[in-house]
């Protein structure tokens, strides 16, 4: 789904959901609630601009790039898999198809905080542990951006050996 289709998703299943929130410019900006952290009053929610977004006491962050992603850095706190059946619960409860599950910025998330710290790096790589799959760009930032290196090569060749008759 692209966020165009998002929108349209959410005005027609739950036009009646959507609450306002303060953006970080001023401006006023609706969302749609998905579920609430289960260890803060956190809300993360999809907004009215189709970008997946965190709202708590009136304020709101859309999560638009993947610079943006420390905002959801603490979910790392919690098994992928609950993350996963948790977001999958909000859905189903508002009534949105569950494939809406694929436009949550995992990939972002997971880059921003590979990137970032180590302790926001190791949540990460729990994650990884625990099934995440990595992308091509993390796999490169965890190299060093070392093509040739030992991991990146052996990356590349699990990645491409049916293809390659490895």
């Amino acid at each position: 789904m692209n966020r165009k289709s998002v929108i349209a998703t959410l005005k027609s299943v739950c036009p009646d959901k959507f609450l306002a929130a303060k953006a970080a410019d001023g401006s006023i900006l609706k969302y749609v609630p998905v579920f609430e952290r289960p260890y803060d009053s956190e809300m993360m929610g999809i907004s009215e601009n189709g970008f997946w977004c965190v709202a708590n006491e009136g304020r709101i962050w859309e999560l638009k790039k993947s610079e943006s992603g420390y905002i959801f850095y603490l979910l790392l706190y919690t098994p992928l898999k609950e993350i996963v059946d948790t977001l999958k619960k909000g859905l189903f409860r508002l009534k949105l198809p569950e494939k809406l599950i694929i436009t949550f910025p995992f990939d972002e998330l997971v880059l921003s905080a590979i990137t970032s710290s180590s302790h926001w790096c190791q949540l990460a790589l729990k994650w990884v542990e625990q099934g995440y799959p990595l992308t091509d760009e993390m796999r490169l930032y965890l190299c060093n951006n070392d093509k040739q290196s030992q991991q990146w090569l052996k990356w590349q060749q699990d990645r491409l050996s049916n293809i390659l008759g490895l």
